[in-house]
C-alpha cells in the first residue's frame, strides 16, 4: 500500500512537470540580403516581449552561450525595426544571432537556426577575380571624392559615371567615361541636382572583353548628389546651354515694332564689315584640337575603346608625337572602316600643329567626304598658312 502511494506520488510530479509550459519568446522568420559588401537583415518581432532586439555578429559560428559569456560585438536595434543593414568586408563570411529581450534587459540567449540565427556565406567565385573594391563617391564641397582599392595601382584604369545604377557589363554602354587612369583620391565635377553612379574597371579588362560589374565592390550602389545652387556656373558637361534672357521678355514685348526693314549708314555698313573680317579671321585660325561628336560616346568594344584612348589621351593632351604614333600604328591594324576615316582626320589635325603643312592637307583631303563641315575647315586653315 505505501509502494503504491510513493509510485503515485512520482507519476504526479512527473505528469506536472511535462504539462508546464516553458516560455522562450524569439524573433522569427530571419532572412539574409547580400549585395556586395553591404547585408541587409529583416526579422518578425517577438509578439510575447517588446525590448530591443539585439543582434550578434561574428566571422566564427556562435555557440549558443557565447554571445553573452564574451565581447562579441553587439549591435541594439529598438523594438519594431525588424531590419538592419550591416557592412562587411571583402570575400568575409559572418554569422548573425538575434536575440529579443524585455522592456527591463532581460534577454533571451535562445539559438534556433533559421529561426534567430542565420549565417552569411563569402561571394561566389566571381567575386575574387574583381581587382578593384571598395569604390565610393562622397560628395565634397562642389565636386564629388572618388577613393578606391585595387590589386595593382600601376594598371590603367578607366572610370565611368552614370546617372542610372552601373550593375552589370551592358550598363557601361549608356554611362560615360570620365578620366582614364585615375590615382584616389580623384576629384570629379558632375552637374549639381542630379544623382550619380560610379565604376572602376582596369582597362586591360575592357581590351579582353572580361569585365565584371560587382555592385558594392567596382561600382557604386547609393548615388551622390551634388546641392544644387542658383549661382553656380555651368560645367562642361551641362547637356543644354545657359540662357540669358534680355529683359525685355519680363516685361513684355516692345511698345511698337518696325514694319520695314530700316538701311544702316554706309559708315555703319564698312564698321560691320571690318568686324565679320575681324571675327572670321580669328574663328578660321587654328586653335585647339578638335573632337569628332561621335568619339565621345561610350566605346562598345575593345577596338573602340583603343580608339578611344587615344583620341581622349594622347591627341587632347596635345601629345603630337605620341598621338601620330599611336593613330599610325592603329590604321595599321585591321579595323572597320569608319575608324580608320577618323583616324585619318586626327592625323591631318596633328601634322597641322606638327608643322607638317602638305601632310596635314593630304590627310583631309582624304576624309573631306566623311566629314565635309568639320575638314572644309582645317583645309581651309593649312591653305591660308600655306599661302603666308
Amino acid at each position: 500500500m505505501r509502494y503504491f502511494k510513493v509510485i503515485s506520488l512520482f507519476l504526479t510530479i512527473t505528469a506536472s512537470l511535462f504539462s508546464q509550459e516553458i516560455f522562450v519568446p524569439f524573433v522569427q522568420d530571419i532572412n539574409i540580403e547580400r549585395k556586395g559588401n553591404l547585408i541587409r537583415i529583416s526579422w518578425v518581432d517577438s509578439p510575447d516581449i517588446y525590448g530591443p532586439v539585439y543582434i550578434y555578429r561574428s566571422p566564427k559560428p556562435i555557440d549558443t552561450n557565447y554571445p553573452v559569456l564574451t565581447g562579441i560585438k553587439e549591435i541594439e536595434i529598438p523594438y519594431g525595426t525588424q531590419s538592419y543593414i550591416d557592412e562587411i568586408g571583402s570575400f568575409e563570411s559572418i554569422h548573425y544571432f538575434i536575440v529579443a529581450s524585455t522592456e527591463t534587459g532581460e534577454r533571451y540567449p535562445i539559438m534556433l537556426p533559421y529561426r534567430n540565427a542565420i549565417a552569411c556565406a563569402a561571394e561566389d567565385e566571381s567575386i575574387s577575380k574583381v581587382n578593384i573594391f571598395s569604390l565610393e563617391a562622397s560628395p565634397k564641397g562642389d565636386s564629388v571624392s572618388i577613393s578606391y582599392q585595387s590589386v595593382d595601382s600601376r594598371k590603367p584604369t578607366v572610370l565611368y559615371r552614370s546617372s542610372r545604377p552601373i550593375t552589370q557589363r551592358s550598363d557601361l554602354l549608356s554611362a560615360r567615361i570620365v578620366d582614364l587612369n585615375i590615382q584616389a583620391p580623384f576629384i570629379d565635377y558632375p552637374v549639381p541636382g542630379l544623382p550619380y553612379y560610379y565604376a572602376l574597371i582596369f582597362a586591360e579588362e575592357l581590351e579582353r572583353g572580361v569585365v565584371e560589374i560587382i555592385p558594392g565592390y567596382n561600382a557604386t550602389i547609393e548615388p551622390v548628389i551634388l546641392p544644387a545652387k542658383q549661382d553656380s556656373k555651368p560645367r562642361g558637361d551641362v547637356l543644354l546651354p545657359n540662357l540669358i534672357m534680355p529683359s525685355a521678355i519680363f516685361h513684355g514685348m516692345p511698345e511698337s515694332i518696325p514694319e520695314s526693314y530700316i538701311p544702316l549708314s554706309n559708315e555703319a555698313e564698312l564698321a560691320i564689315e571690318s568686324l565679320n573680317t575681324f571675327v572670321k579671321t580669328k574663328e578660321e585660325g587654328p586653335h585647339a584640337p578638335y573632337i569628332l561628336e561621335v568619339d565621345f560616346n561610350t566605346p562598345s568594344n575593345s577596338e573602340e575603346y583603343i580608339f578611344y584612348s587615344i583620341v581622349h589621351g594622347a591627341f587632347a593632351g596635345k601629345d603630337w608625337q605620341k598621338a601620330q604614333r599611336e593613330f599610325s600604328a592603329f590604321i595599321k591594324l585591321p579595323q572597320n572602316r569608319d575608324l580608320e576615316t577618323r583616324a585619318h582626320f586626327y592625323l591631318g589635325q596633328i601634322y597641322f600643329f606638327s608643322g607638317f603643312l602638305q601632310e596635314a592637307l593630304l590627310e583631309l583631303l582624304s576624309v573631306r567626304k566623311a566629314f565635309p563641315d568639320e575638314s572644309y575647315k582645317w583645309i581651309a586653315r593649312i591653305l591660308t598658312a600655306l599661302a603666308d
